[in-house]
């Protein structure tokens, strides 16, 4: 029996190989035994994306909506900014206000730069700097901006 983080740590180097099935086969015993974790479920959907597999990353979302974090929503975006598809508008309804993070105001400004929404991009990154003295939280949001 696999610990947790061995089992993540094969799921990435499968996916990341391109043995999407075994990265998969691997998950689904993890699921069986109960041990997939917020981790397992990342790895999944970022090869997925990598692979050019966005809808299965976007079920995968859906199926494990109690394994999310502030990343799962990261990569949800970006699988929907691969599509350009409307539902990311309610994938981004579910971000409370809790998970405002960089990590989430970088993912909306490149989802909504690789939409052409300018506007919303923008809104996004002043929204961000609202009374953060962050110096290092406001250098990655400027990043994701100037890809924009």
């Amino acid at each position: 029996r696999m610990q947790t983080p061995l089992k993540n740590t094969l799921m990435d180097f499968y996916g990341y190989s391109g043995d999407i099935a075994m990265m998969m086969r691997l998950f689904e015993a993890a699921a069986d035994d109960d041990e997939v974790d917020n981790t397992s479920l990342n790895i999944c959907m970022k090869q997925f994306i990598e692979h050019g597999q966005s809808e299965t990353a976007l079920r995968m979302f859906d199926a494990h909506a109690a394994l999310r974090d502030e990343t799962s929503f990261m990569y949800a975006l970006k699988a929907c900014a691969q599509q350009q598809r409307a539902r990311a508008e309610s994938i981004i309804g579910m971000i409370g206000e809790d998970m405002k993070s960089c990590v989430l105001s970088s993912a909306l400004i490149d989802f909504y730069g690789r939409c052409g929404e300018i506007e919303n991009a923008m809104a996004v990154y002043r929204s961000s700097l609202d009374g953060d003295d962050d110096d290092s939280r406001n250098s990655v949001v400027l990043n994701a901006m100037m890809t924009v």
